[in-house]
């Protein structure tokens, strides 16, 4: 609402809402409470919950039940019946929920806490959906608020269905009209040991390195996820000092994925047909980290090229000496249909002993370590001790672009670009682990100028609207992670000149 009067219809933007999604941030992160109480539905405590609140908190969808319409239309509900009011009301009735969050067995409720502690349940799918399913009364020009459940990560289409009954003066019947809201739970951007290597051909028909985590059914993008590890077991003897390791599969069979990051499932669940890709390899031709890498299999170091061919798996375990963050770049090569190919370079980003949730000195260490330097070499996030223009602070928080604060590489920031409707925008990757939108810690607040003398900024509290200055989703597939792809933009468009910077602000 432009004119933050939420008493009347004016200054609304609307939204379609199937294709608007409704994205539950870090702060949403929760569990079930010990004892559960009435939250028992949803598990035993320590149940995972993520929960849109009814109370206003910095950097999360505030997320509200409001009626525009004017007095005089609509007839007040009393119980199952209606009369002729001036004030007047609908109903809002739960119809289904249907998404890869619901097939992963994902549940979906909403509740409101009373003025007196009392927990009243208006939708509630941890029994089903049935009548009792409804917000009964919502008064016409009314604007409340709920707590919005999800049990699950992945999509939730949530299909509900308004209904009142028109004055007399106004045909005197029943009247509905239903509508399918988009909802999203966030993955985590971690994939435990187990994890897949997943060589697919690619939209553009050359094959992709994708990282899989099969257990929880998604697909990412190599630089959208950490691949984790666990303490060595097995691999000091074909990598002495081994201190870290992970079992992983390579492999190019088709396996249905339900959910992609920055991928279409359809793309990520395909495999390689045999007939048509020969002398596939994964090529290792670079590795970045504080100690050394290698791949092992059946005991022994497998090299640099590890030939894979289609519609085949190999079970390897990559091992680390050190602890720290590795960078692993790689092309693919083989031939598709007689033709030879060579893809362009990716890089896997393996945590030894960190997780994707990782912090400045995890990560200060990890690279002093890499590059040889003295303990406390990057301690300062204001400093530039590679002389590139880039804070240690910018490049940390922009770690997943590969930034590196010991090499000379700004070219790797973002860059702006022109939406297809002229508009101005810059697309980056948000780590919602250093920055979760909450002014809890990192902080990156994209701005825009079109003359570099006043700045317009977005930041979680001043999160912009969208007819102007604003941060969207840019993402790939159909599901999202806490490594997002946003999208500054700035419309309307076409812009005559538009100019971006990134404000990073530590703790």
């Amino acid at each position: 609402d432009e004119d933050d009067d939420f008493s009347t219809g004016a200054g609304v933007v609307r939204l379609d809402p199937e294709r608007t999604v409704i994205l539950a941030a870090p702060r949403t992160a929760a569990t079930v409470p010990s004892p559960a109480g009435v939250f028992g539905r949803f598990g035993p405590s320590g149940t995972p919950l993520w929960v849109l609140t009814q109370n206003q908190l910095t950097g999360t969808p505030y997320l509200g039940v409001r009626t525009t319409m004017p007095t005089g239309i609509f007839q007040a509900r009393v119980g199952n019946n209606y009369s002729p009011s001036s004030q007047g009301s609908i109903s809002l009735r739960l119809v289904s929920v249907e998404g890869t969050g619901v097939d992963a067995g994902g549940k979906f409720a909403t509740w409101k806490t009373e003025s007196f502690g009392s927990t009243v349940f208006s939708f509630d799918t941890t029994d089903g959906i049935g009548s009792g399913d409804e917000i009964p009364t919502i008064p016409v020009s009314s604007h409340t608020h709920y707590n919005w459940a999800f049990t699950k990560p992945g999509l939730y289409r949530v299909t509900v269905e308004a209904k009142g009954k028109l004055m007399p003066a106004h045909a005197n019947v029943l009247t509905s009209a239903q509508k399918t809201f988009l909802f999203a739970v966030p993955f985590s951007s971690r994939i435990a040991s187990g994890g897949e290597l997943r060589i697919v051909a690619g939209e553009s028909g050359s094959p992709r390195m994708l990282a899989a985590d099969p257990a929880n059914g998604v697909a990412y993008l190599p630089d959208r996820a950490m691949i984790e590890t666990a303490p060595a077991t097995e691999a000091s003897a074909a990598l002495p000092g081994a201190q870290w390791q992970t079992s992983l599969a390579l492999s190019s069979i088709a396996s249905a994925l339900p959910n992609g990051v920055g991928i279409d499932p359809a793309v990520a669940s395909s495999g390689l047909d045999p007939a048509n890709w020969t002398g596939l390899a994964w090529n290792v031709t670079g590795v970045r980290g504080p100690g050394s890498f290698t791949l092992i299999e059946s005991g022994s170091a497998v090299g640099s090229s590890l030939s894979l061919p289609a519609g085949s798996t190999r079970n390897v375990v990559a091992a680390f000496t050190a602890t720290g963050l590795y960078r692993v770049t790689g092309t693919l090569s083989g031939a598709r249909n007689g033709t030879p190919f060579v893809t362009e370079p990716f890089t896997l980003v393996f945590g030894a002993g960190l997780g994707a949730d990782f912090g400045y000195a995890a990560w200060q260490a990890s690279f002093e370590q890499a590059a040889g330097l003295p303990a406390g070499t990057l301690s300062s996030p204001e400093a530039d001790d590679d002389r590139d223009g880039l804070a240690n602070g910018v490049e940390f928080a922009f770690f997943w672009h590969g930034l590196d604060p010991t090499r000379s590489d700004a070219h790797l920031m973002p860059l702006p670009s022109p939406g297809v409707d002229g508009s101005a925008g810059i697309s980056f990757l948000r780590d919602t682990y250093k920055d979760p939108l909450d002014e809890s810690s990192w902080e990156i607040r994209g701005s825009h100028s079109s003359d570099l003398a006043t700045w317009k900024i977005r930041s979680s509290r001043v999160p912009g609207f969208p007819l102007g200055l604003f941060e969207t989703g840019a993402e790939g597939g159909n599901a999202w992670a806490r490594i997002l792809h946003r999208r500054l933009r700035v419309l309307p468009g076409p812009q005559p000149r538009c100019f971006f910077r990134f404000d990073v602000s530590p703790p």
